[in-house]
């Protein structure tokens, strides 16, 4: 995976940061200074039977509108930020941030600005290539499992 990584022109301290930060999270700190075999299996069989987002995402959908109708949900909702999207193109928008923020603060955060409140975070989107949609990708439970049954 390192090499993998590596050959694809990741940082090795971005690899090294991103790999410490998974052990921590799953609380297996251990297993890459022990090559603990119990406490792989354990790391292993939880990440396994963990739920993916789009899983969970599917599972909020599906609950019964009549025990909990969508009106009587609350809403997540801060009017006092904003945050606008944007394209991402290294060679038009690298320098788009800082210059928004100068206008927006020109035009919009003076006093008496119905608008002078709110915080303003630009979130750059990126269009989505075929690296993005394989590594975001989690195979089903049978195949991790290996429990495919071929007919």
């Amino acid at each position: 995976m390192d090499v993998s990584l590596l050959l694809n022109d990741y940082p090795p301290m971005f690899i090294s940061k991103q790999k410490d930060r998974f052990f921590r999270v799953n609380n297996a700190v251990s297993i890459p200074k022990q090559l603990d075999a119990s406490a792989y299996e354990v790391l292993h069989s939880t990440t396994l039977n963990r739920s993916t987002r789009r899983e969970k995402e599917m599972a909020e959908t599906t609950i019964d509108p009549v025990e909990s109708p969508v009106v009587l949900q609350p809403k997540k909702w801060n009017s006092h930020i904003m945050y606008p999207r944007y394209l991402f193109d290294r060679a038009f928008t690298v320098h788009l941030p800082d210059r928004f923020h100068k206008w927006w603060n020109h035009f919009y955060r003076y006093p008496g600005s119905p608008v002078r409140l709110v915080c303003v975070y630009l979130r750059a989107t990126i269009n989505q290539t075929l690296e993005h949609f394989l590594i975001n990708k989690k195979p089903s439970k049978r195949i991790l499992r290996g429990t495919t049954t071929d007919n």
